[in-house]
């Protein structure tokens, strides 16, 4: 049976057609709703976790900073009693203090999740995601330099340590911060060494350059929390 096109009524049809493309229109502004929505809780989420882990991060700078601080000082120390004779009565003591140079990088977590998840894009504030990526490429290549000429300096002071001090010489710093080596023969067998004060040298160096990738890393650090909204001051 054929319909005529004169026994339509297209003012319904019309209507009913409006009501569908209504709906439609209505389900997928609904859906994009939702999906807006918990993309933004995602990203809240990433946010508040790399708040914790920046602050965390601004503690640990700090702390790496001061510890190489000391750790050139001892360095530096037992320079001059080798080389000018200026007494110590425990250079054992300033030997091991100059080789605790680990542990001074961190992984960044939340970022590296971000870069493998692909969640980045979820943040909407562009100066949020350049100010992120900015300070973790940056980061990168404060700990780069950091791992590739300070850490092989304090092991190959650490190495030097082994030779010149007894095993139990270390666990007695660490209880006492005294070595119990006789000073006269830690200093004659330091000097014997051709390499003792390159070595030494290389440890202040490169520890000094280290302190400045960290006070760097710090001050990016605490922008970065200005940036995600939180007021933060470096604390290097």
């Amino acid at each position: 049976m054929r319909i005529s096109a004169e026994k339509i009524n297209w003012s319904v049809a019309l209507g009913e057609l409006s009501l569908i493309v209504v709906g439609i229109l209505m389900a997928l502004a609904i859906d994009s709703y939702v999906e807006r929505r918990e993309d933004q809780a995602i990203a809240d989420q990433y946010l508040a976790d790399m708040v914790v882990e920046l602050q965390t991060d601004a503690e640990h700078l700090a702390q790496s900073h001061n510890r190489i601080g000391g750790l050139i000082d001892a360095a530096s120390h037992l320079l001059r009693v080798i080389e000018t004779g200026e007494p110590h009565d425990d250079p054992g003591s300033l030997l091991v203090g100059a080789i605790i140079g680990e542990g001074l990088t961190r992984q960044a977590a939340v970022w590296e999740e971000l870069q493998v998840t692909g969640a980045l894009r979820l943040i909407p504030e562009q100066s949020a995601r350049t100010a992120i990526v900015t300070h973790y490429l940056r980061r990168a290549n404060q700990f780069k330099t950091i791992d590739e000429n300070f850490i092989p300096a304090v092991r190959d002071l650490r190495a030097l340590a082994w030779d010149i001090l007894p095993i139990d010489s270390f666990a007695q710093y660490f209880q006492s911060a005294q070595s119990g080596v006789p000073a006269a023969t830690v200093v004659t067998r330091l000097q014997d060494r051709e390499d003792a004060a390159y070595l030494l040298k290389r440890v202040i160096v490169t520890g000094t350059v280290a302190r400045l990738q960290l006070k760097s890393a710090a001050a990016s650090t605490a922008a970065l929390l200005t940036e995600l909204g939180l007021p933060s001051e470096s604390v290097i």
